[in-house]
């Protein structure tokens, strides 16, 4: 189930995993490959209270979705300087700690948008789930590598919703 960024229900489930990233860039686009083989049931069923969201690429325009979820899951494409296919699972304060040059923009705005809901006084339980890129240029297609640790980092979100 895909969630709309501009709905006003006042029903929200606990947990919302957000993938992002851009399906343009190859591996870049991880997050966003990820919430739609999830969505068609590749890695298996999820709770009920676990809500499929697909972030893009400006997550400033997900703040409201931030606001509904007692926890957040995020799947991303992470820079770490590891071997391609690595995979991470850092808090939004481990991310700003480790924060490297070539950091992708989603990276910043995860910092941003989690400063900003603290400040707005909402303590979010956010975690981050990372996969290091091994090709980011112009397709639409995950390098091997990455699909292959997609179930890596699928699994590593099932260990943190139990």
């Amino acid at each position: 189930m895909a969630i709309d960024c501009l709905r006003t229900t006042t029903e929200s489930p606990k947990v919302a995993i957000i993938g992002i990233g851009n399906l343009l860039l190859g591996d870049d686009g991880v997050g966003v490959h990820a919430i739609q083989q999830l969505e068609q049931g590749h890695y298996g069923v999820f709770p009920n209270h676990v809500d499929f969201v697909d972030g893009g690429t400006f997550i400033f325009d997900m703040l409201d979705v931030f606001t509904q979820y007692k926890k957040i899951i995020i799947i991303d494409c992470l820079k770490g300087g590891h071997k391609p296919g690595t995979v991470y699972h850092v808090t939004p304060k481990q991310l700003g700690e480790t924060i490297r040059e070539t950091s992708s923009l989603h990276e910043v705005q995860i910092l941003d948008i989690v400063q900003w809901m603290e400040y707005l006084g909402h303590n979010l339980d956010v975690e981050i789930v990372g996969i290091e890129p091994e090709s980011i240029g112009y397709s639409m297609e995950l390098s091997a590598t990455v699909q292959d640790a997609l179930t890596l980092a699928v699994d590593r979100v099932k260990k943190i919703l139990e």
